[in-house]
């Protein structure tokens, strides 16, 4: 569909049916909505970031934007000189999901007027995206779309070991953490030489940083060496010391038949697996104690056979069921599109908060502020909207922001004296 015919869609109250309210909510869904992005939205700080100091002054104008309508329209290539043209015409067309992808080399919205081939993307942050749907395979207690807090384990995993990553093995200092609203997160890297990585270098990233390979069919999805790479034997350390607790307790996947033989095939020996599979058939044995009698297994067929490596066998396992599942090719593009931070999740009523990396375990995602909760607060309490439950989340915001003004400053500095080094010559 056309941007101008969607447009025309969406002003258009008869040809926009009613969005359907989950059963969560109070009231008219899109009503709440209206008032959430009056009132609530960080319009303001929204700007100063993604302006970047305006240190290139189109770093804002030449930003793509996408509104996904009550309508199921989907508008592409949205773009706007400041805050306040956002915010008009978000409080216009009042989108269910706004994205946000590249900067480009002109004003989006301008695009049709230019050359075909001329209008690239050049720059957007580095972004990763964890979703708990990935981990379907090695997560018992919910499936697709559902979440609880044992699950969401894997998610505080994914954030230590990728946020450590990017921040001691390649520098990067400005990462924002957001939960995405329903099952997972999302991670923007807004380094200025975060922003200017080309596809290839965001490839190299994504490659360093990945581990799990090959898909559900494979008897072995993570191969690692004897001697550890340094940047996976600190991931280990995240990852061990919770392992049997949050895997093999509170997932049980020791439990059923099927997931225990899944665990089993990782055992490169067939009468060790065979002789555990009917042991565990015949006999009622905890899933801790299975995980128990797996490393004696392993122990013993690493001194018989000197192709196994105990330790090593037994890092892949931790690895593959508890180690970050990255979905590489949002990483890799520049003009993929990601779902802005501080939405509302049209069908979980939850907004899109920021997550502090340092205290990810204490982030509890079925207690964030919902569009229905912050309405009311509104209206019983007639507080100003800096006294809802989402203000600490938006000054979590300010605060990031602010870490970032010191590159900003950086930034200005440089453009000044190469603009004087040019006027000199």
């Amino acid at each position: 569909m056309e941007v101008d015919e969607a447009r025309q869609i969406a002003l258009s109250a008869a040809a926009a049916p009613e969005l359907a309210i989950p059963d969560t909510f109070v009231g008219d869904f899109g009503t709440q909505l209206k008032i959430f992005y009056a009132q609530l939205f960080p319009f303001k700080e929204f700007y100063k970031w993604l302006s970047y100091g305006n240190v290139q002054p189109s770093q804002f104008a030449n930003r793509e934007f996408s509104f996904t309508l009550a309508s199921d329209a989907y508008l592409r290539f949205q773009s706007f000189k400041d805050a306040a043209e956002l915010k008009q015409e978000v409080m216009k067309l009042s989108p269910v999901k706004i994205d946000i992808g590249a900067v480009y080399n002109s004003k989006p919205k301008d695009r049709k007027l230019l050359r075909p081939g001329v209008f690239n993307p050049v720059e957007r942050e580095l972004v990763f995206d964890i979703d708990l749907t990935d981990y379907n395979s090695v997560r018992t207690c919910c499936g697709e779309a559902d979440i609880c807090l044992k699950c969401w384990t894997f998610v505080t995993v994914a954030i230590k070991v990728i946020d450590r990553a990017l921040k001691d093995d390649f520098g990067f200092m400005h990462r924002f953490w957001v939960y995405s609203g329903r099952r997972g997160v999302h991670c923007w890297v807004c380094d200025e030489r975060a922003r200017k990585l080309t596809a290839e270098s965001r490839k190299a990233i994504v490659s360093y940083i990945e581990v799990i390979k090959g898909g559900d069919e494979a008897a072995r999805k993570v191969q690692l060496s004897q001697r550890l790479h340094p940047s996976l034997r600190k991931s280990l350390d995240i990852l061990e010391p919770a392992f049997k607790k949050r895997i093999i307790e509170d997932q049980d996947l020791l439990r059923l038949p099927a997931k225990w033989r899944s665990m089993l095939a990782t055992i490169p020996d067939e009468d060790s697996r065979k002789r555990l599979d009917k042991f565990w058939s015949d006999n009622v044995v905890e899933p801790s104690e299975k995980w128990e009698q797996i490393v004696q297994v392993v122990t013993d067929l690493s001194k018989k056979n000197r192709k196994v490596h105990a330790p090593t066998l037994l890092n892949e396992i931790i690895f593959e069921y508890s180690y970050p599942r990255i979905d590489a090719n949002v990483s890799h593009g520049l003009n993929h599109l990601l779902k802005s931070p501080f939405c509302v999740h049209p069908k979980t009523g939850k907004v899109c908060v920021p997550i502090d990396p340092a205290v990810c375990e204490k982030f509890d995602p079925t207690a964030v502020p919902t569009l229905s909760t912050l309405i009311q607060e509104i209206n019983e309490s007639k507080a100003d909207p800096k006294d809802t439950s989402l203000e600490p989340h938006v000054q979590y915001f300010r605060d990031f922001l602010k870490r970032m003004e010191g590159e900003a400053k950086e930034a200005r500095a440089k453009r000044r004296d190469e603009a004087e080094q040019t006027l000199a010559f």
